[in-house]
């Protein structure tokens, strides 16, 4: 009897540890026109399930969960992902200049980073040169 109330436990324990959460990852943006960039399409919106800074060449070589496009002035971005524990997430707004649907070296782009917990929304808040 110990014995299958302590498996039950564990089963139990396991259980509420795998359960995921809706979770939403998202930007306000801002667009600050430029003259000098004159980018008014091709802009896309990526998100990374890690903290990721693009100073190294192998951090171009990583896959996004998820990619969006998006417009010259749209307010706002969001990503909705199912975590069961605390993740750091990258979201890059970029403007895809080689159509090749992902962030490239040399691309006009604003990275920023952070963790949020499962259930917990994380919202940064972004300004766009175009």
């Amino acid at each position: 009897m110990k014995k299958i109330l302590i498996f039950s436990l564990v089963t139990l324990s396991l259980s509420f540890v795998s359960c995921k959460k809706d979770t939403q990852v998202g930007a306000d943006l801002k667009w600050n026109d430029v003259s000098y960039f004159e980018l008014t399409s091709g802009w896309k919106a990526s998100l990374y399930n890690e903290a990721i800074s693009f100073l190294h060449d192998e951090d171009y070589n990583k896959a996004a969960v998820e990619t969006k496009n998006i417009k010259v002035n749209d307010e706002a971005v969001i990503f909705n992902q199912s975590i069961s524990q605390y993740e750091n997430f990258t979201l890059v707004i970029f403007n895809d200049k080689n159509e090749n649907g992902k962030y490239d070296h040399a691309e006009v782009a604003k990275v920023k980073f952070s963790g949020t917990d499962a259930g917990e929304n994380l919202t940064f808040d972004i300004t766009v040169d175009y």
